[in-house]
């Protein structure tokens, strides 16, 4: 009997183009806002699942096709430091010009958050990553020193907006250094500078856009890893840089740690002969960072974020079980009531956000955290008989972190009225020119928001996944490095994600998304230039 072959590469790009496909149209079924949440899929859905999928293959290949008719190489060129210098100036002049509009910076509610506890160190929490609120309480503090509260909030504002400058500006060197195109730079410096997006969220305070730099960085430091064969991190400079990018992802939002341990176990499979290297580095660094977030904060008297911020998915199933699926076991109910009563869950739940689950004035914090054994065990006794109820409220929660649809906020303008801290926004331009640009300045960037496809969350994604499946199809392992960190940080969204969406999250997805189009026609040459 003839043995079949089967195409793994090609199975793999027909499953990418099936998912996709089916995620358009399954998605089209859903609706976060209103009841029902689930339409029904019916028999013309599959047919359109087909249509798609057909329709997305011959486009596929034909796009992988063009590719490799226009492959550049990737040659490391001698380039001087002043592109970085010069690129990091301009994009700091180009985004620190929006603080004439929007002084002191973009101020939410989050903001406030990590603002009282930079006033009062007593009430530092890792919720907000401790390095993350410590970086504010310094430049705050010296602001306030002075007497303005808006002074040194518009400090932190500048900083952060050198530091992504520089994070950025770096970028448009690294493809400067790697590409002869001298296009290709400018391209990447336009995309950055010229993005209202990326210059509203350098003068926003929130966790992520630090931590979307250091994503950023990170995909630098590895593709270079991939280019070398893993020849770079037989340097001491090599290895410096991956423990830094490692000690900076950790450190700059809750999920960090994982992400480097995703990171890492990705470059103990795919290079042999630099694995003890590698493991000797990488391990100290994730051993060092577990002690210092775990027993570390804990003598410090400093609260980590809470069981429940890690299980913000499974308290969305049990609940959506509980309001739509029928009652769970006696015993396991009599537990889930000591957390929360039960008709406070069918009136409180929704599949936009955890939050008001956890954080309801109800919710049993202190039982939670004692009792997690148990809750995990009633997160599994239910899974059997709630699957499909689980399935839906995991879709539901998620949906947004894969379904292509626009986006309906992903900016803070200004300074949130009637804040805890005094703060207040002003717009010189308007105060010395009588011309205000705010409602144009909000008008347009929503609008780009829902219209124009580089904002829109799940094409990223997938754009992400198309790239990590045309590196496998045409044999390119070493371009999979480039997207370990962010595919580690959608996994970690996809099982934590306390939010069914929300652009801040994956904001390193939309930095990447110029080097990741010119990677695609990216090939290694052994030639170096020097």
């Amino acid at each position: 009997m003839k043995k079949i072959k089967i195409d793994f590469k090609q199975l793999i790009y027909y499953i990418y183009m099936l998912l996709l496909s089916s995620t358009i149209v399954i998605g089209n079924k859903i609706n976060v806002y209103d009841e029902p949440h689930f339409k029904q899929v019916d028999l013309i859905d599959m047919v359109n699942i087909i249509i798609l999928m057909t329709i997305f293959s011959f486009c596929g290949k034909a796009l992988l096709s063009y590719i490799d008719c226009n492959q550049i190489k990737i040659r490391v060129v001698k380039t001087s430091k002043r592109w970085w210098f010069i690129s990091s100036g301009l994009l700091f002049i180009l985004w620190g010009a929006w603080l004439f509009v929007y002084y002191p910076g973009m101020i939410s509610p989050d903001s406030v958050h990590s603002l009282l506890q930079a006033e009062n160190l007593d009430l530092l929490t890792n919720h907000t990553p401790i390095m993350y609120t410590l970086l504010i309480t310094i430049f705050v503090r010296a602001g306030w020193f002075v007497g303005d509260r808006n002074f040194g909030v518009f400090l932190f504002s500048i900083v952060q907006t050198v530091i992504m400058a520089i994070s950025l500006g770096y970028s448009v060197y690294w493809v400067k250094k790697h590409f002869l195109c001298k296009f290709l730079p400018i391209i990447v410096l336009v995309y950055f500078g010229l993005n209202p997006i990326i210059a509203i969220y350098s003068i926003t305070m929130w966790k992520d856009i630090l931590f979307s730099a250091w994503i950023l960085l990170s995909c630098l430091v590895l593709i270079d890893i991939g280019i070398s064969e893993g020849k770079e991190l037989e340097d001491k400079k090599g290895i410096v840089k991956l423990i830094t990018i490692f000690i900076l992802m950790s450190f700059g939002r809750n999920n960090g740690v994982y992400i480097v341990t995703f990171v890492w176990l990705g470059l103990l499979l795919l290079f042999k002969n630099v694995r003890k290297r590698i493991i000797i580095a990488g391990g100290s660094v994730i051993f060092a960072i577990i002690l210092i977030q775990g027993p570390g904060y804990k003598k410090l008297g400093i609260p980590n974020s809470g069981f429940a911020e890690s299980v913000g998915i499974p308290l969305q199933q049990i609940s959506y079980s509980i309001k739509y699926d029928g009652p769970l076991d006696e015993k396991d109910q009599q537990f889930i009531e000591q957390i929360l009563p039960i008709e406070v869950i069918k009136r409180e739940y929704t599949p936009l956000s955890a939050d008001k689950i956890k954080f309801n004035a109800q919710f049993n914090t202190s039982f939670f955290e004692e009792n997690k054994g148990e809750f995990v065990r009633v997160y599994f006794n239910e899974l059997p008989k709630h699957f499909k109820a689980y399935t839906k409220a995991w879709l539901l929660s998620t949906s947004g972190f894969w379904h292509i649809e626009p986006l309906e906020w992903a900016c803070q303008f200004g300074v949130m009225d009637n804040n805890e801290m005094g703060l207040y926004d002003r717009n010189y331009i308007n105060e010395y020119f009588n011309f205000d640009l705010r409602p144009s300045i909000q008008r347009y960037v929503i609008n780009l928001h829902q219209k124009c496809p580089i904002y829109n969350v799940g094409l990223l994604v997938w754009i992400i996944f198309f790239y990590g499946i045309a590196a496998v199809i045409r044999q390119q392992i070493w371009k999979i490095l480039f997207i370990l960190p962010l595919f580690g940080c959608w996994l970690t969204l996809m099982v934590a994600t306390p939010v069914s969406s929300q652009f801040r999250y994956v904001y390193s997805f939309h930095l990447i998304l110029p080097i990741i189009i010119i990677l695609l026609f990216a090939k290694r040459s052994v030639k170096s230039l020097f």
